[in-house]
């Protein structure tokens, strides 16, 4: 089964290191050099978090939808050193 969840993925131009976030999936954070790594790297820390809930018996968080999810831009103090965007990922169960 294919479960679609919202990332959320930001930018910081100070350390030059994408994070990435699934706010469903509570502790479900990872990073990358390259857009594309962090977003390769969110899903596969989606999938296997989703693998230790079943296994301990927590059931399957419920996805938000994508337009449900508002940025978090005053989380810097300095807005010019964070881009972030939402982004939709596949993670199979």
């Amino acid at each position: 089964m294919i479960k679609k969840y919202v990332a959320k993925i930001s930018y910081d131009r100070r350390s030059h290191r994408y994070l990435v976030k699934v706010p469903d999936i509570p502790g479900c954070v990872t990073t990358g050099r390259t857009r594309e790594e962090a977003i390769f790297n969110i899903t596969d820390a989606a999938t296997e978090c989703i693998k230790v809930r079943i296994a301990v018996g927590i059931g399957i968080p419920k996805a938000t939808p994508t337009d449900c999810f508002e940025l978090d831009m005053g989380a810097r103090s300095n807005l010019e050193d964070l881009i972030e965007e939402k982004v939709e990922i596949e993670v199979e169960i």
